[in-house]
């Protein structure tokens, strides 16, 4: 611009000319400028196309509904394959995100049965007794269901009831579902059934109900999901059309109070109800409880329930609709795989969920019989294999609380998983966690931690308390003076693998320039036999095959497959493991850690 600024005042050109010339030039940098800025515009937080899988059911998406407004998430083995806004939050400018809140509608009842049912298996309520008995205000001479009945939809309460507007106090709700003269044993869904559990919650305490709801969230990850009334972050806040206003409202406009509370208007992103999904893949229910969870429902366009396939195997699907909103999810918790989906009521929801169940079939597949082909062993096509980069599981992963951890690392023949604590290193050599091991164990652990952090210390009365002949104290004195020597002063003592035939157990000496591994071995009792260097490897190990880039196996030493899923990306992943068994025991989450 600077040449034609000179060859301009030279007075070769006309002023008009020049004028054009500047103002076309002006343009034309905007334009480009603007192209550039969108085409590097950032996706909104916790977006995830996942290449190709995700790739794949993005595409189906916009197929399915070109013109598609909400929120999709779609999971495999685990692992987030696809998270990701479609349209605008505020419908104009906002666009939307994977954290976006919508409104749940009726599906938010789930919620509140989960929250009952872990109170019944907690013996805070008594499913085979009259709710009047967790309800002061219920009448006595009005007949109640038992807690049993609401659970399983057959309190007999009317589907429609009308309350007088000022009746939004729990007592005054609860006098009235009385009044309503319920038929215990006759089946129907009812959203009264959800609010009648939200009471009952709330009578067996110790906190009011909102406050219940929000613990459960906390202890599932959910964190944003929350009622139209509590705290929302107004970030990822959508807005619903209405009749009245084609813009739409705020999803937080409708009332949350004790004539929907429990059976509905609770707003969440599809990541809530993702991690509502892990939380119950890792066995926060019981089996039994899980079912009841699912328990099919069919009350047309409010909510829908279906079970696919045989019993804990199968696929649940649901439907949920609410003013401007609809909620469609697909879960299958054994492989740990579903789709979740939030829409409006003019999106095609229905065909956007239909295509991602069928691309997701393949991973819900039940498991087959041992050493065939299914979703619950880890064969694959080795296109698939071949394509998994195995330096992608190269790390540290804790275990939580004081579990542990497991490592994976390089070796000769490809992969190493190691097990560090004696949680994790009993998971790699049992197939399972400790169980009935595990109080020996830690017994041994303990002991022998407790002896080499004395001896470190110079307390002499642990030789003759702690070896079962003092020549072996003498031996481990010196030992321990050695390492001081050669490694300073000690840190902190680490178990790392436990045995109990024969009994011992492998240590970390941490010293302030260095570490070694220290066996210990154990007499009879908790007496120490032997205190030696160790010169084999550290903890419980395991080759590790990648089976293809989010799935990996390992055999323990004792028969058990156990399977592995890695979820996020390097610096905040996750790594799943599971051994196949149903409880909290059979599936755990290792968050990964960097240093020692």
């Amino acid at each position: 611009m600077a040449s034609v600024a000179r060859w301009v005042g030279a007075g070769s050109v006309p002023v008009w000319l020049h004028a054009a010339w500047l103002l076309t030039g002006w343009l034309l940098s905007g334009w480009l400028l603007s192209g550039t800025a969108s085409a590097q515009k950032p996706q909104p937080p916790g977006t995830v196309v996942a290449d190709p899988f995700g790739v794949r059911c993005d595409q189906l998406v916009l197929q399915a509904a070109p013109r598609y407004w909400g929120a999709a998430l779609v999971v495999r083995a685990g692992v987030v394959q696809l998270a990701k806004g479609y349209g605008y939050a505020d419908r104009q400018k906002v666009p939307l995100g994977p954290q976006a809140l919508f409104d749940c509608g009726p599906a938010s009842e789930l919620l509140t049965r989960a929250l009952v049912l872990q109170q019944a298996a907690a013996g805070r309520l008594q499913r085979g007794e009259s709710i009047a008995k967790a309800l002061p205000d219920w009448p006595a001479d009005t007949n109640a269901p038992t807690l049993d009945q609401v659970l399983r939809r057959v309190s007999g309460l009317p589907v429609e009831m009308a309350l007088p507007a000022n009746q939004r106090q729990a007592a005054a709700v609860v006098r009235a579902l009385a009044k309503s003269a319920p038929r215990p044993g006759l089946e129907r869904w009812t959203p009264w059934d959800a609010v009648l559990l939200a009471l009952c919650a709330e009578g067996a305490g110790p906190q009011r109900f909102d406050g219940q709801l929000t613990e459960l969230f906390g202890k599932a990850g959910m964190a944003t999901m929350a009622p139209t009334n509590g705290r929302i972050d107004s970030r990822w806040l959508t807005l619903r059309r209405s009749d009245a206003n084609e813009r739409g409202e705020a999803a937080t406009a409708a009332p949350y109070d004790w004539t929907v509370r429990g059976s509905s208007r609770l707003l969440g992103s599809v990541y809530d109800l993702h991690h509502f999904a892990l939380w119950l893949a890792s066995g926060a229910l019981a089996a039994d409880d899980l079912q009841e969870l699912f328990r099919p429902v069919a009350a047309g366009r409010s909510l829908s329930v279906q079970n696919l396939g045989a019993a804990t195997a199968s696929a649940v699907v649901v439907a949920a609709e609410t003013q401007g909103y609809r909620l469609r999810c697909t879960l299958h918790l054994p492989s740990r795989s579903w789709c979740v989906l939030f829409a409006d009521d003019l999106t095609a929801v229905d065909a956007v969920q239909a295509a991602l169940q069928a691309e997701l079939a393949a991973a819900m597949a039940p498991a087959s019989a041992p050493g065939s082909a299914g979703a619950g062993a880890p064969v694959v096509a080795a296109a698939a294999s071949a394509a998994a980069d195995p330096q992608r599981w190269l790390g540290r992963f804790a275990l939580p609380g004081d579990g542990g951890r497991f490592v994976v690392e390089a070796s000769e023949a490809g992969l190493l998983l190691r097990g560090e604590g004696v949680a994790a290193a009993a998971r790699l050599q049992f197939g399972s966690w400790p169980g009935a091991h595990g109080p020996a164990l830690q017994r041994l652990a303990g002991r022998g931690q407790a002896v080499l952090e004395r001896l470190a210390r110079g307390d002499a009365t642990v030789l003759g308390e702690a070896f079962a002949v003092p020549a072996a104290g003498t031996r481990a004195s010196d030992l321990v003076g050695e390492l001081r020597a050669s490694h300073g002063n000690l840190v902190r003592v680490e178990p790392l693998v436990v045995k109990t035939e024969p009994a011992s157990a492998q240590f970390r000496w941490v010293g302030a320039n260095g570490t070694a591994l220290v066996q210990v071995r154990f007499a009879a009792g908790l007496q120490v036999a032997e205190v030696a260097l160790d010169r084999g490897p550290a903890g419980q190990s395991l080759p590790l095959a990648v089976v293809r880039a989010d799935v990996a196996a390992a055999r323990s030493t004792q028969g058990p497959e156990l399977r592995l899923t890695m979820e996020g990306r390097a610096g905040q992943r996750v790594l799943v493991f599971g051994d196949g068994s149903v409880g909290p025991e059979g599936l755990i989450e290792c968050r990964e850690v960097t240093g020692g």
